[in-house]
C-alpha cells in the first residue's frame, strides 16, 4: 500500500484540527498555525481564480470543509488560551494592542535638510568629474544671478540615435 503525499498532508491537517479542539496550544504555535491557515486559504483562492475549467476544482468543496474545520479549531484554541490566562475583554484588548505595538514599524530617522547650496554644487561637480572620467565629455557652468545660482550642465552625446526618415 502506497501513501500519496497529498493524502498524508490532508490526514495530518485534519489530525491537527482535531488535536487543537482537544488540547490547548501555546500562543507562538497558534500564531504559526494561523499563518499557515491564511497561506492555505490564499493558495485555494488563487487556484479557484486561475482554474481554466470547472473540473479543475472538483475538490473545492472538500478543501473548503477542511480549511473551515481547521480555522474553527484555531478559534477554539485561541478562546482556550484566553480562558486559560483568565483574561477579561479589557486584558485581551491590551494584549492585542501590545502585540500590534511590538510589530509596528519603528519611525524612520528624520531627514536633515542642509540649506547650504555649496554642498549641492560640489556634488554636481563631482558627478561631472565622474562622467568625464568615464570618457564622456561633460561641462558645468555656474552663474550667480542675485539670490539664484544658475547651473548649466552640458553632456556630449557620443552615440547619435538612429532615426529613420519616412519618405
Amino acid at each position: 500500500m502506497s501513501v500519496k503525499k497529498n493524502d498524508l498532508f490532508m490526514g495530518l491537517y485534519l489530525l491537527a484540527a482535531v488535536i487543537f479542539f482537544i488540547i490547548s496550544i501555546p500562543s507562538w504555535l497558534l500564531d504559526i498555525m494561523l499563518a499557515i491557515n491564511i497561506g492555505i486559504a490564499l493558495i485555494i483562492l488563487f487556484n479557484t481564480l486561475y482554474a481554466k475549467e470547472v473540473l479543475d476544482m472538483a475538490a473545492y468543496p472538500t478543501m473548503l470543509l477542511f480549511t473551515t474545520l481547521f480555522r474553527i479549531s484555531l478559534n477554539v484554541s485561541s478562546t482556550k488560551l484566553i480562558l486559560k490566562n483568565g483574561w477579561n475583554v479589557k486584558q485581551t484588548d491590551e494584549y492585542i494592542a501590545k502585540f500590534l505595538a511590538d510589530e509596528a514599524p519603528k519611525p524612520k530617522k528624520r531627514l536633515v535638510i542642509v540649506n547650504d547650496v555649496r554642498i549641492y554644487l560640489n556634488s554636481v561637480k563631482k558627478i561631472v568629474s565622474t562622467i568625464n572620467d568615464a570618457g564622456i565629455p561633460a561641462q558645468i557652468k555656474q552663474e550667480v544671478d542675485g539670490d539664484d545660482v544658475i547651473v548649466t550642465l552640458r553632456i556630449k552625446n557620443t552615440k547619435k540615435p538612429n532615426i529613420a526618415k519616412n519618405n
